[in-house]
């Protein structure tokens, strides 16, 4: 072979073993890409099961964002693997006759590597870009009012906006669990809905109960266990329905007292009582009813907060009548509700941004009550069976109808820059 045809073949070979070894960089830096794209994809995949379990933990606007990086990061996954097919295309080995190409295949060559590179390049684009669409979502936790769903109970890092509002659900005078008229109204099951249809819409809800649950009811006397039920389906089911507060009513006394407390101590509500405690001729003790070993108090405080953070403090207090037919020797009644009432109010006030009463008494009564305490909130009785509504002053009166055949809706509307405002 001739100086010359053997210094191409030469060239040439070099040329091959130039091409061999960039496909091999090109082909090993696809591949890496690759598999950080797939890594990507996965955990994406993780992050969006996430958001399934634990409930819109992200927002619309990072749902997009993730979703869009999914996509993005597969398409790049798909390049790379049909570069890998035209990749697996080898050069040809040299034949005798190709020193006759040396220099258009040469050049065919160096095209080749670029082509390569310009195709390995593009292809990585489709990873970073995906991986900036990822760094948008999270950059949406750490800013401010970004991705907030304003639908949404769960929306993060909301700024406060000094603004709450509040939903609170009243009942009274429940003596049965089921509906009536056929089930067509009333019934404990449909107070459950009902408090629930509001905590989607609202967490900061509240259900009150206003006094006689326990007795009377044409089940108290049915034997369970060798001893009467005597209300005790009565307070499992206010236990399912999630009341959070109730007041005694006169008739919660028609029970013996031993009854009564193992009533008090299968609830899983808040009770609270002004004006009465145990009386020591019957019970051996003096002060306050006990729920589990505790005291009932004479007031409640519950904290609101929504989810930009502004919190609102409602004070409770409860009132009930001593006007009852039946046994009430172990209950002790203050000598004036109005001052039981007064001085309830006057711990609650300083520490409080609303105070409601809830009462089981004649209107008459928390007509009066309103009038003695007109800075009250709201006065939530019951004792009447019949839906009542009367306003003294500023202050909301409200009884709803026996047996959950209705239910009282009372809104609080919150703005810091003003007093609050109950509808």
């Amino acid at each position: 072979m001739p100086d010359n045809i053997q210094q191409d073949a030469e060239a040439l070979l070099k040329e091959k073993l130039a091409f061999d070894t960039y496909q091999k960089y090109y082909h090993t830096k696809s591949m890496h890409f690759f598999w950080l794209s797939v890594c990507a994809v996965l955990f994406i995949i993780i992050l969006l099961l996430a958001n399934v379990r634990f409930k819109e933990m992200l927002s619309a606007f990072q749902l997009f964002f993730i979703l869009l990086s999914l996509l993005i990061q597969s398409i790049g996954i798909i390049l790379h693997l049909k570069f890998w097919e035209a990749a697996a295309d080898p050069v040809n080995e040299l034949s005798k006759n190709e020193y006759l190409f040396t220099s258009a295949r040469s050049k065919t060559l160096r095209e080749r590597i670029e082509k390569k590179s310009k195709v390995v390049q593009n292809n990585n684009i489709f990873f970073w870009l995906g991986m900036t669409m990822l760094l948008l979502s999270f950059l949406l936790w750490i800013l401010p009012g970004c991705g907030e769903d304003t639908g949404s109970n769960n929306s993060t890092l909301q700024q406060n906006d000094g603004k709450i509002v509040i939903d609170i659900l009243q009942i009274n005078d429940v003596y049965e669990i089921a509906a009536l008229d056929s089930g067509r109204i009333g019934g404990m099951p449909r107070i459950a809905t009902l408090k629930n249809q509001f905590l989607e819409r609202n967490k900061n809800t509240v259900l009150l109960m206003a006094g006689d649950f326990i007795s009377p009811s044409i089940f108290n006397s049915v034997i369970f266990e060798n001893e009467k039920v005597d209300g005790k389906q009565m307070i499992n089911a206010m236990n399912v329905a999630g009341v959070d507060l109730a007041v005694f009513g006169n008739h919660e006394f028609d029970v013996p007292f031993q009854t009564l407390q193992k009533r008090i101590n299968e609830s899983s509500f808040q009770w609270v009582a002004s004006n009465l405690s145990g009386d020591t001729r019957q019970v051996g003790t003096t002060g306050p009813l006990i729920k589990n070993n505790s005291a009932i108090p004479a007031t409640w405080k519950k904290t609101f907060i929504d989810d930009d953070g502004t919190s609102f403090n409602i004070g409770f207090f409860g009132i009930t009548t001593n006007d009852n037919k039946g046994d009430m020797e172990y209950i002790s009644f203050d000598s004036s509700m109005l001052i039981a009432a007064q001085k309830a109010y006057q711990s609650l006030a300083p520490t409080c941004n609303a105070v409601i009463a809830v009462t089981h008494q004649d209107l008459k009564d928390d007509i009066l009550l309103a009038t003695t305490i007109p800075s009250l909130t709201a006065i939530v009785g019951g004792h009447e069976h019949d839906m009542q509504f009367e306003k003294i002053g500023s202050v909301p009166i409200t009884k709803a109808h026996a047996n959950a055949k209705s239910a009282f809706h009372l809104q609080i509307c919150y703005n810091q820059n003003a007093n609050p405002k109950i509808s």
